[in-house]
């Protein structure tokens, strides 16, 4: 364990400013405020990323007044501790009309072949029953991300009454500065079952995955020769997603924050061509236009220049109390409605069960 910190303060008291941060190894860093937010990247010390979806935050690298790590296995450890009070919410709405909505309108375009994938979203909308969160039900939620899930990466950032929570099963990339590699993944085609075989997983699922597939494939191509690694299922507890890695190596040094631009939005969370992020299309995958932070980039750059940038699905979003609850789906031309509806309604069902909201 990490001198200086202690997990059981940390999960029974947490902190006013707080961020955490789920690696590939397993490994989970702890960042603790007073946070000081910069325009460009703080070298030689740990930097959290942290933006909204149109990445017009003048200040996205923030800087911890302390950062620790926690191993797998220390991990483990937040199972021991006592039970703290169950986050309970009350949804007040559910996100059918408005995601068929934007599905209408994306599907027009799909047929008129202007685009060929769109992934329109919809948010859940509820409260919490206090002004706030507690600090028992802010230790459930923290107990909740540091025990995990296999598959996804916890995230987590609070400050000025606002937090977000959550466990992506996506990395927009990892930068290996010591190997010289970026390493990035297409997660999208996903279908409500802990165990699909792959052999089933065809028509409009494999279409919509190459598309994110090739689209990466393409951005990373200015970095060198990209290997195209094997497609294979990832399997979460109520969902699997199809899952092809990337990896690129280069030369010389990489700026993270063009490479977060240059990857962000992948077209598992945008539109296919790519568009700027001020096009209209864009902004319309969400015609509510509350996404914030929703499918952003999270994550760190670390002392040495590594990064692991998380592609900011699944999660909570929590301002005083109201909590807001978002899922898309990723459309093409062969896609229906229903279908992509009951998509939307299980990956938002799977966020609350990994909190243990239902």
């Amino acid at each position: 364990m990490n001198v200086n910190f202690h997990l059981e303060d940390f999960l029974l008291n947490p902190p006013q400013e707080f961020a955490l941060l789920g690696l590939p190894s397993g490994e989970l860093k702890i960042f603790l405020g007073p946070f000081t937010s910069y325009k460009n990247l703080q070298t030689g010390k740990p930097n959290l990323y942290i933006n909204d979806f149109f990445l017009e935050d003048p200040t996205p690298f923030w800087v911890a007044s302390d950062v620790f790590s926690l191993s797998a296995t220390e991990r483990k450890l937040a199972a021991n501790y006592p039970t703290s009070t169950p986050l309970k919410i009350s949804w007040s709405n559910h996100p059918q009309s408005e995601f068929l909505e934007s599905f209408s309108f994306f599907r027009d375009l799909l047929e008129k072949k202007v685009i060929s994938k769109a992934v329109p979203i919809s948010f859940s909308h509820g409260s919490l029953s206090n002004e706030d969160l507690s600090k028992s039900e802010l230790s459930w939620l923290l107990r909740k991300l540091l025990i995990g899930q296999s598959g996804l990466y916890s995230y987590a950032f609070r400050r000025n009454g606002v937090t977000l929570v959550g466990a992506s099963p996506e990395i927009l990339f990892s930068l290996d500065k010591l190997q010289c590699k970026i390493n990035s993944e297409a997660v999208a085609g996903s279908i409500i079952s802990a165990d699909a075989p792959l052999s089933q997983i065809t028509g409009k699922l494999r279409e919509e995955h190459e598309l994110v597939v090739m689209d990466l494939e393409q951005q990373l191509s200015s970095f060198g020769h990209v290997k195209k690694g094997e497609i294979s299922l990832k399997s979460l507890s109520s969902l699997c997603h199809l899952r092809t890695p990337l990896e690129v190596s280069f030369k010389g040094n990489v700026d993270v924050s063009k490479l977060i631009s240059l990857l962000h939005p992948s077209g598992a969370l945008g539109i296919l061509p790519r568009a700027e992020l001020s096009h209209p299309y864009l902004k319309a995958l969400d015609f509510s236009n509350t996404r914030k932070c929703f499918g952003a980039p999270f994550g760190a750059v670390f002392e040495d220049g590594s990064a692991t940038i998380l592609v900011a699905i699944r999660n909570l979003i929590i301002t005083n109390k109201q909590v807001q609850l978002g899922a898309g789906a990723g459309i093409t031309a062969q896609s229906e409605q229903n279908s992509e509806l009951e998509e939307v309604l299980a990956k938002q069902h799977s966020v609350k069960v990994f909190f243990g909201l239902s």
